[in-house]
């Protein structure tokens, strides 16, 4: 071609189709867990629900755990955020109003449904282990910043104690 296109490698979208698929596969699931429970969702559901074929669900996640924990690690992050505004006690207030509304969308049944057998599934275990890890941290880096602003007093809890 004259116009040189035939030299350039083709465009490619960001994310694409297999992007879109799988987000629509992990938003499916974490509605379908909300619903069934971890043990009572089928593939076959959650790839009518996502809108795509059996094998889009099977080829991207053989393993149903890993599936689970995909989608729980996955919406975490929506979950709540710790603003910085300045002011400790209203940022305290909004993370706990956020997190109990957070807890009340189909993802805060999910996480109540995966509670449950959590105990026998190791990933799953470990998933909510890291949901909680993150809420904490990102709780502690606040304070910490609180502290070292004089928000809060210096006797409160160091980052490093557990």
């Amino acid at each position: 071609m004259a116009d040189g296109t035939a030299d350039r490698p083709p465009a490619r979208r960001p994310g694409g189709r297999n992007a879109r698929v799988r987000a629509q596969i992990l938003a499916a699931t974490v509605e379908l867990v909300a619903r069934d429970g971890i043990a009572g969702f089928r593939y076959e559901e959650v790839a009518e629900f996502a809108g795509v074929h059996k094998t889009s669900v099977y080829r991207n996640w053989p393993d149903r755990e890993e599936l689970v924990v995909e989608a729980l690690l996955r919406y975490a992050e929506d979950l709540a955020s710790v603003a910085d505004t300045g002011d400790i006690h209203k940022d305290l207030v909004d993370f706990l109003l956020a997190l109990a509304g957070g807890l009340e969308t189909p993802f805060g049944r999910t996480l109540e449904q995966a509670i449950q057998p959590a105990r026998q599934s190791p990933a799953v275990r470990q998933a909510l282990a890291r949901i909680l890890d993150q809420r904490v941290d990102a709780m502690r880096q606040r304070v910490d910043a609180a502290v070292d602003r004089g928000e809060l007093p210096r006797s409160t809890a160091p980052s490093s104690a557990r």
